[in-house]
């Protein structure tokens, strides 16, 4: 039995229940959304890594950035003071 046949899976409705709130139709919908939601979770997790390795890259440089430009700045003014 494949985990996609439904007919297999779950049993027919009983007549004039097919679409009830336990037929076989909301069932299989609860199934095939199941799947797509893990896949697109799956592909939002890739994407929302790959976005926070650059902004983590960026925080980064700005700070690796500001760090030498305050050193640069505290070199400057420890060097014009007479010893």
């Amino acid at each position: 039995m494949g985990d996609d046949d439904y007919t297999r899976k779950y049993p027919d409705d009983d007549y004039g229940e097919e679409m009830g709130p336990d037929s076989r139709v909301w069932k299989t919908y609860i199934d095939e959304a199941e799947i797509a939601d893990k896949e697109y979770i799956s592909d939002n997790n890739a994407t929302l890594d790959g976005i926070l390795v650059f902004v983590c890259t960026q925080i980064l440089f700005q700070a690796m950035a500001l760090a030498a430009n305050q050193c640069h700045d505290t070199l400057r003014h420890l060097s014009s003071q007479p010893l």
